[in-house]
């Protein structure tokens, strides 16, 4: 491609191959780093981006989406708050000085995952508040977008602050030790039911999973846990997503909880809310003993749908932007 791009004789038409570029490079990484946070924040993609940066049509917008990468991917590599902050702090020295855009959005994304990280491993309420409060900025940040767009990274966001609640890190992890608040849960319960979770890319219904599956176990509603729990795995599994080996761990912990056979969750609202992945019945739920079939569920029975989606086009969906086009004007 940089061939074509350094063949091409026509000005603006080359500042928009370059924004390509960087676009492609920036998703080439997310990808990788679904699968992996075995990612060198200064290797190749970065040096590749970083060499034709000046050639984009906004330089200022394409160092901030080099620059929250780095700011991630070191932080998760490190072990100390301040592993990956040199990055974010450059970051944000670009966002102030560039007018409001989806790679300013993917930046405060960025921010609010390193503070999340950062909550999972000192579980300091100083940066709980950092996630939330940044959130929220993110939120703000998305009132002038499409509706397509607001409602992709809406979701990003809300999903961190409902982690930040429900004490799950950045990767799927279960935060040992840290109690979740009534207040908490329902301030979760709430968010649930403002969005019914329909139409999730493939990546995010494994995120949002966890996060339904906690909100169950902690309020009681073991089995349903369970069969969310197990969905959530399957599609860890069906991407190799980096997450998969914390899914499964929480998977164990709720699978060694010993329940009745029939055991209810006492809230309704899921009925309605939640997307038709978490609340219908699952062909493997259906499907598990003539003398469990033969029983009739109750109305507050969580059913549970198959996971077999197909969706595989967003197996390698990011966190970030869909490889967003930086501005170009």
């Amino acid at each position: 491609m940089l061939r074509e791009i350094k063949e091409e004789t026509n000005p603006g038409r080359k500042r928009f191959l370059y924004d390509k570029y960087i676009c492609l490079k920036a998703a080439e990484i997310d990808a990788k780093t679904n699968l992996t946070d075995n990612v060198d924040p200064k290797g190749e993609p970065f040096r590749e981006m970083e060499e034709v940066i000046e050639e984009s049509s906004c330089p200022e917008i394409s160092l901030i989406l080099m620059l929250g990468r780095q700011a991630d991917i070191s932080s998760s590599l490190g072990t100390s708050p301040s592993d990956g902050e040199p990055f974010l702090v450059q970051a944000f020295q670009w966002h102030y000085m560039c007018e409001r855009c989806v790679e300013s959005t993917d930046m405060l994304y960025k921010s609010v995952v390193f503070n999340l990280l950062q909550f999972q491993r000192t579980k300091d309420e100083e940066y709980r508040q950092k996630v939330l409060e940044q959130a929220k900025i993110g939120l703000e940040s998305l009132s002038e977008e499409d509706e397509d767009v607001r409602l992709f990274w809406s979701r990003l966001f809300r999903l961190r602050i409902i982690y930040c609640h429900l004490g799950i890190g950045k990767r799927c992890e279960i935060i040992e030790g840290y109690e979740v608040t009534q207040d908490s849960i329902k301030i979760v319960e709430k968010m649930f039911k403002e969005d019914k979770l329909a139409n999730l890319e493939h990546r995010r219904k494994m995120m949002y999973g966890i996060a339904v599956a906690r909100f169950f176990h902690l309020q009681g509603g073991y089995q349903e846990a369970k069969d969310i729990i197990d969905l959530t795995m399957e599609f860890a599994n069906e991407g190799n997503y980096s997450e998969k080996e914390n899914i499964s761990a929480y998977q164990k912990v709720l699978h060694n909880i010993d329940v009745p056979e029939l055991v209810f969750f006492p809230d309704e609202y899921l009925f309605n809310t939640i997307s038709p992945i978490y609340s219908r019945q699952s062909s493997r739920t259906s499907a598990t003993s003539t003398s469990s079939s033969e029983k009739t569920p109750s109305k507050n029975q969580i059913l549970l749908t198959s996971i077999s989606s197909g969706e595989y086009g967003n197996i390698t969906d990011s966190d970030g932007p869909k490889a967003a086009m930086p501005s170009t004007g």
